[in-house]
This record gives C-alpha cells, structure tokens and sequence, in this order.
C-alpha cells in the first residue's frame, strides 16, 4: 500500500500491530532539509521530498485560519515588510464591510512565526469575526474553500494523508489569540462572545464539508493552548464544541485529528478526551514540551477506540544520537503496545533536525513490525 492507505489503515481499522512513525507537523524540518532558510518558503514539494528522504507517513497540513498563509476562507493580504539576517517581519491584513483587522507576524531564522499582536483584542470587533462566519456561510467562499482543498488532496494523494486546519469555535479562527484573549472576552462579554462562537461552530462545520467532498482524509482540530485551562471550564466549553463538530464530521464522511499538546496527562486520566471521541489524539508529549511521562499509563486511560499520536521528545530527534533515537523509539513502541497508536514526535519536527534521527525511528518502527511477524511464524 502507499502511505496514505497505509496511514488511513492505522486510522480506520484502528489496528495494534502496524507502526507508522508520522510527525506531527514536517514542515520546519522539510525547510531545513532542502537547504531553505525560511519556513515560510517551505513548500508542499519540499515536504514531500522530505518525507521521500526519510520514510516516514507524512499527514500534509494546511490551515484554514489567518495564521497561516494558506486560507481559502479568508482574504488575508500578507506583505513582508522588513527582513533581516536573523527575521522577517510580515504585516497581515482583513478588510471586511465591518473593519480592517491587521497583525504583525514575526519569523525567526529556523523558528515559527510569532504574533506581536492580535487581531482582535475588544468585543466591539467580533462584528468582524461574525461577518467571516456570515461570509462562509452563505456560500460565496465554496468554490475557492474547495478547489483549495482539492488541490492540497490531488497533489498529496500519492504521498500520504491529507489535513485542514480548523481551531475550535473557542478561537474564533485564531482572531483573537490563544492565551489571554479568548478567557477575557469570556469575561468580559460571555453571552456576546458565545454568540461568535456559535456562528464560527456553524461556519466551520460547513468548511468542514467542503474539505471532506474534496477529497481530504481529516479535519485537523486545534485546541492548543487549552491545556492550562481549568478542568471544569475545559470540560464545560471545549468539550461540547468537540463533541459536535465530530459528530458533523463523521456524519460527512471524514475524520478528526484532535490536536491539544502539552498538559495533557489529567485530561486523559480524567476521560474528557474520551467524551469527544475523535478518530486521532495528539500528542501525549514526555517533557519537556508536556506532562505525559508514563505512555503506558496515559494511554490506557484512552478509550481504545481512539488512536493516540505521540510520544518522542522532539528535542532528542534534533540533537540526540542515533543510538539515542533508536532507544526512544523502542520505548514508545513498548508503551503504546496492544492499543492502536501512531509513534510521532511531541510537536513539530524542528528545524535542522538531524535526516538520520528521524529515519532511525522510522527503521526501527519497522524492525519492531518484523520481529513481532518473525515471533508469530516460529512454531
């Protein structure tokens, strides 16, 4: 089989016995590994080529928020304004009938690009926020929402799975930010704020859609930075808008990679992960980038209909031995054995990550596959 099939046989059959070594995200590493200096320049063929390189079942992402600069669902006008040795400097803007949202994105050479401000940051300009759900969902956006999508599925299709980034109607797109914004907004204007959440729900169900008609595996759903969030409040907002959204999803014919890295460990252990029911959990990250330290115990307190995704230090594949590498990836694969999982990283493939790490891992994924098949034949 060809990596997508093979990756979608992991996903749907929800098997045990086959090891995939997937990233989480490549793209950093596919930069770095095609000599570019700007991940910003990374394109879709050099992931590919990256994936060629090193073996591995790459799940291609492009996002559907104004973070990123794929966005068939937005008019994001990105310029970059200043580049130096070490930076680029990119200014964003939205033009709508309600407002002009702008934002200023700065990139660090072999790093991801970091907001110096966010675009909303007052009740009073959700107005905008409502006019872009209002605008997706009257239909004007569905051609460009699909051939966006078509062309990401046609292009990758021979290479392996295919995503679409959605946050949680608790972003708002990303508009407002992932750490202080969306509480105080909560906060501060809780029935008019829950009034843009529920149109963002509803415009991203539909893009949801649109995606699945053409031709992508999953619906890749963000909620990032939730993790420090309270276990009540988590449970109180998150886990609804999740809920529905997968059960939108599945009906349409697709698939959910729910994505919440970092402090992780009590919303597994607690079974709020398993109140949502998506096809993909990632990532029960080791530290230092989570809390998950046993993957043993993390993953049985999964619901085993539920393939996990994780757990190798992202840091150790950039730096570490190959010896190191190899060592690791016996660890997770020992861990994670007798429940469906896909060994990956704890976050996105760094830049400059060491090619030989990753395909140790990959190797070694296989290897565990062999002696597994070798013990099964011995009479």
């Amino acid at each position: 089989m060809g990596k997508r099939e093979d990756y979608l046989a992991v996903v749907d059959s929800r098997d045990c016995d086959r090891l995939i070594f997937s990233p989480l995200t490549d793209s950093l590493f596919a930069t770095s590994l095609v000599g570019k200096k700007w991940v910003s320049d990374c394109t879709l063929d050099d992931q590919i080529q990256a994936a060629k390189i090193c073996d591995y079942h790459p799940c291609f992402i492009q996002g559907a928020t104004p973070d990123l600069f794929f966005n068939p669902a937005l008019d994001v006008t990105v310029y970059c304004v200043d580049e130096s040795e070490d930076e680029r400097r990119f200014e964003q803007t939205i033009h709508t009938p309600e407002g002009m949202l702008t934002r200023t994105m700065v990139e660090s050479f072999g790093g991801v690009m970091a907001p110096e401000n966010n675009w909303i940051q007052s009740p009073p300009q959700l107005a905008v926020a409502d006019w872009i759900s209002r605008d997706v969902l009257d239909g004007s956006r569905d051609h460009a929402i699909s051939q966006g999508c078509k062309t990401l599925a046609d292009k990758a299709a021979g290479h392996g799975a295919t995503m679409i980034q959605f946050d949680l109607p608790y972003y708002l797109y990303g508009l407002p930010g992932y750490t202080d914004v969306p509480p105080m907004m909560l906060t501060a204007a809780p029935d008019r704020y829950g009034h843009s959440m529920d149109l963002a729900e509803q415009a991203l169900i539909h893009m949801a859609g649109l995606a699945i008609r053409s031709g992508i595996d999953f619906v890749w759903l963000s909620a990032a930075g939730t993790d420090r969030m309270s276990l009540t409040t988590w449970a109180e907002i998150i886990v609804p808008q999740s809920q529905r959204i997968v059960r939108q999803v599945r009906e349409k014919g697709g698939r959910v990679h729910f994505h919440c890295r970092g402090q992780c460990r009590q919303l597994a252990e607690k079974g709020l992960f398993n109140q949502i029911q998506m096809d993909v959990l990632e990532t029960l990250s080791p530290p230092p980038e989570g809390d998950v330290a046993s993957l043993r115990r993390c993953r049985a307190a999964v619901d085993r209909h539920i393939v996990t995704r994780g757990n190798i230090d992202a840091g150790l594949l950039r730096a570490g031995t190959f010896e190191a590498c190899i060592a690791i990836a016996q660890k997770t694969i020992e861990a994670a054995a007798g429940y469906p999982h896909i060994v990956s990283s704890s976050d996105y493939l760094m830049y400059g990550t060491e090619a030989q790490n990753v395909i140790a891992v990959v190797q070694e994924c296989h290897n565990a596959v062999r002696r597994k098949w070798d013990k099964l034949q011995k009479p």
